[in-house]
């Protein structure tokens, strides 16, 4: 956290549509020079898997450039780990519809003023007979 340069975060981030406008030409090689990193990576950018498949397209970039493989392999989908297979989490009904603490707050802030307009209304029905029966 005092690291001046990093802000506490371990991701890089920038601010909306940067990403989209500008992430290809992170990847574009400059001459010989080839760019790869985790915030050049497709998927899991940010993180060792983003680093490991930037790394790999890099180089399946460079034997194409040397010619030892065809253009349409240079862009390959990551098979999947045999001995770790991808499982989708199973998420419980509670975890699946509980509100963050700003929702809750929303919702009990939504509950008070709602109460306090019925209440308001109950209070002042005469009036409000009279203000509808017109």
């Amino acid at each position: 956290m005092e690291e001046p340069y990093i802000g506490g975060g371990y991701v890089g981030y920038t601010v909306p549509g940067i990403i989209t406008k500008y992430w290809k030409a992170l990847r574009e090689p400059i001459g010989r020079l080839y760019f790869a990193g985790t915030e050049t990576a497709t998927k899991w950018s940010g993180y060792m898997d983003g680093a490991v498949q930037a790394g790999e397209r890099a180089a399946r970039e460079i034997l194409h450039n040397m010619g030892k493989i065809s253009g349409d392999e240079v862009w390959q989908e990551e098979p999947e780990a045999q001995d770790m297979p991808a499982l989708p989490f199973a998420v419980s009904w509670k975890e699946k519809f509980i509100p963050s603490v700003s929702g809750f707050l929303r919702f009990v802030g939504t509950c008070v003023v709602l109460a306090g307009a019925g209440g308001a209304a109950w209070v002042h029905k005469d009036k409000l007979q009279k203000v509808f029966a017109k």
